[in-house]
């Protein structure tokens, strides 16, 4: 018997074939998610009939030899697709880089002019902050509902023609009442939005049946990360890199925690994260300037992938101290988005392409910790998760030093999409608890 869990990401969509028994990974897929709708690179919208169909036809190859039993679904967070009465969308996938919210607006920013408005800290891409442009732009809204992308393919699924949010998608658009686990009505009546709310869940769910098989509400992709990726709740801390980046512990309080900002997991029990906007995007960056300066130099392609690998391994065989700085805030940051990043300490000898990139990987892994070390909390295990931990042979050694314990990593890839399936696993009753299914996942250390 299997579970599938498929992870609809910002530039990839992935999926798992899990033995329910075993916790064994069978299948893995990955294809592109080039789904995108617009030529301005500020808007970020993507094609959620496509992403559907991508997402289908992985399901369907999967089905045809296996014994599956579950669906899972987890996704990009913050971002909204808005959605008819029929169940169809009626709008591109606005996803979580959408910038309209950081757009002047009566001396200010929408985004925050929504957060005085309302009381809740929101940012440009949070679906809420999205809604909120839209409707001071004149943007129909009535009688549409809305919901992130993967409730909406959850939904097209299963057939259903009103959306249900799990709440670790529904606190990430905004205005949402951690007490009551539901979207704060005040705040939203504040807003003015005229939209019809999806029904919000908080537990393990089974929204409907695809081909007869069951298949779960859908998670955040951080909350499915985390269940993807820690056996152990209590006293593991997460560092994830991927195309954004988070450091994430549960907590049984909706308190935050010092910078930290506090989300929920599953049924009664939390997320303490911290993120950075730019996570592993950040080397983007540097690739994108080794490559232009070939390329004009030599007026030939090139293989910045590779380069950076041979940069990689000088590193490595180097064991240097850092002395170039790098500050990879290159989005800014949640708190502060006008912020943006820089290189210091330069000197006559350490201005090199390895020093760039090492300073590069230490400002990613430095965003981070910084936002954990001023938590005081103390976990026993440190995992670490993600392709841009993955791909980068440099980012388990920066994460040891930098924050002084041992780096785990699952034996399994795709923990977003391992994540989903194990929740599958729990929704449909096959395991007693989350708990029960995630002491199938094992690690390996990494030096």
């Amino acid at each position: 018997m299997t579970s599938i869990g498929i992870d609809i990401g910002t530039t990839s969509i992935s999926a798992v074939l899990v033995e329910i028994n075993s916790g064994k990974v069978l299948k893995s897929i990955t294809v592109s998610n080039k789904t995108d709708m617009s030529s301005n690179g500020e808007e970020h919208l993507q094609d959620p009939e496509k992403i559907f169909n991508k997402v289908r036809a992985i399901i369907d190859e999967i089905i045809e030899f296996n014994n599956v039993q579950c669906i899972g679904l987890a996704g990009q967070m913050h971002g909204i697709v808005y959605v008819s009465n029929k169940g169809e969308s009626a709008s591109p996938l606005y996803t979580w880089m959408h910038s309209g919210g950081n757009e002047p607006y009566k001396d200010t920013t929408y985004a925050e002019y929504l957060s005085s408005l309302t009381n809740h800290d929101v940012s440009s891409g949070y679906g809420f902050v999205t809604l909120f442009y839209h409707k001071e732009k004149g943007i129909r809204q009535n009688n549409l509902g809305f919901c992130s992308i993967g409730d909406y393919v959850a939904m097209r699924l299963t057939g259903r023609k009103h959306p249900v949010v799990h709440v670790s998608n529904a606190h990430s658009f905004g205005l949402f009442d951690l007490d009551k686990s539901t979207f704060d009505a005040d705040a939203v009546l504040m807003s003015g939005v005229d939209v019809v709310l999806p029904d919000v869940e908080k537990g393990n769910v089974i929204v409907g049946y695809y081909r007869g098989i069951p298949v779960s509400i859908a998670l955040g992709d951080n909350q499915a990360s985390f269940l993807g990726s820690v056996n152990d709740m209590e006293n593991t801390v997460l560092f994830n890199m991927g195309t954004g980046s988070q450091i994430s512990y549960m907590s049984r309080s909706k308190e935050p925690d010092c910078n930290m900002e506090v989300r929920p997991l599953i049924n009664d029990l939390y997320l303490q994260v911290g993120c950075s906007l730019c996570g592993g995007s950040a080397i983007n960056v540097l690739e994108k300037f080794f490559s232009r300066i070939i390329k004009d130099i030599c007026n030939s392609d090139f293989d910045e992938y590779s380069y950076i690998n041979i940069l990689i391994d000088r590193i490595l065989n180097k064991n240097e101290e850092l002395t170039l700085e790098v500050s990879t805030m290159f989005k800014g940051t949640r708190a502060n988005p006008n912020l943006r990043g820089s290189i210091t300490n330069i000197n006559f000898d350490n201005f090199t392409p390895e020093n760039l990139l090492n300073g590069f990987v230490h400002g990613m892994v430095y965003e981070l910790y910084d936002l954990y070390a001023g938590t005081k909390r103390k976990h026993s295990k440190l995992v670490g998760a993600g392709n841009g931990f993955y791909m980068n042979s440099l980012m388990p050694k920066v994460v040891g030093k930098t924050f002084g314990m041992d780096v785990y990593a699952p034996v399994h890839k795709e923990q977003t999409a391992y994540g989903a399936a194990l929740f599958a696993i729990y929704s449909a009753g096959l395991y007693n608890s989350m708990e029960e299914c995630q002491k199938m996942i094992g690690y390996k250390a990494l030096g």
